[in-house]
């Protein structure tokens, strides 16, 4: 037996066709709900990135954080944003000492930040770089007037949020096809792997997905499928707040859109990857999950509490 993770970060639940959802475009995870077991009790051990990777990567219990201490290469004062413990056991150590051919495909760049060890004991490990504040590009600079163009104050009155969108255009200047969006490069690498690894016996696969996390801005093109409407500031970061005071109703929809965007674009992607297994034969002989780690308040009331926040 074969086994596929599929982690896909910041998924909604209640945004997918198969819970229920009417208005966003799921086809593929929903045609896949179709052939599987739906689990609709389901949660994680703990939240949230890391947290639950660590849970996910080990079988062991990460909450209560005890001993959270900050380490070099991190930002600070997300309790259990930790590495994996030497003395844990990871996924990839042990189906490969059970004589599992393993691999990791992700674009989380917190896995792979100093001392993290996420990648530890895979026989292939495949890090798509350039997500959030990944130090992946250190030029062209990006414009205040690029910057601008995602936020309701200017630049200089929150700087913070400006250096992050310069980090983030940056390493993602290059992108000029929809191949050239991560979910595209995510699941493209998984699916070479399916085709160059068809000799082993036995595979064990992560493949993870970080989106659709924020940064919301998939082409245009998905964004429009929820909001044709050109006119308002294109937002696209989180503001881990409340937004009441800060955003318009109309930015409000717009980072609603492109966050539902952002889940077709990945859910077109995944079913890219369904097939590439298919095709294979692997699908049939293999146990797939697909799972997310959280989800996202993003101003559908009430439930979201008044928050862009997880």
């Amino acid at each position: 037996m074969n086994l596929i993770l599929i982690i896909m970060d910041t998924l909604r639940k209640d945004h997918v066709g198969a819970y229920g959802n009417k208005w966003i475009r799921t086809p593929h995870l929903d045609a896949f709900a179709r052939e599987s077991v739906l689990f609709t009790r389901c949660y994680p051990e703990s939240l949230p990135t890391l947290p639950h990777r660590r849970a996910m990567h080990t079988g062991l219990r990460t909450y209560p954080y005890r001993g959270h201490h900050d380490y070099k290469g991190d930002f600070s004062g997300a309790p259990g944003w930790g590495p994996i413990p030497e003395e844990q056991d990871t996924i990839g150590e042990m189906f490969r000492e059970a004589g599992y051919r393993t691999a990791l495909i992700t674009d989380c760049y917190h896995q792979f930040k100093p001392s993290k060890n996420f990648h530890r004991g895979f026989d292939e490990w495949i890090w798509v770089r350039g997500q959030e504040g990944d130090p992946y590009r250190s030029g062209p600079k990006v414009s205040d007037e690029q910057i601008a163009q995602h936020m309701v104050e200017a630049p200089e009155d929150n700087p913070g949020l400006a250096n992050f969108l310069r980090i983030y255009l940056g390493n993602n200047v290059y992108r000029h096809t929809e191949r050239d969006y991560y979910p595209a490069r995510v699941f493209d690498a998984a699916s070479r792997w399916v085709w160059s690894n068809q000799d082993a016996d036995q595979v064990l696969m992560v493949v993870d997905s970080f989106d659709p996390h924020e940064p919301w801005d998939p082409p245009p093109y998905y964004r429009r499928l929820y909001d044709e409407d050109e006119s308002a500031i294109d937002v696209i970061q989180s503001l881990y707040g409340p937004y009441r005071g800060r955003l318009e109703p109309r930015e409000v929809r717009r980072m609603q859109a492109n966050y539902a965007g952002e889940v077709t674009m990945v859910d077109r992607w995944f079913g890219a990857f369904v097939e590439t297994l298919r095709a294979t034969g692997l699908l049939d002989t293999s146990l797939v999950a697909v799972i997310s780690d959280h989800g996202h308040n993003i101003g559908h009331e009430p439930g979201d509490k008044g928050l862009i926040s997880k």
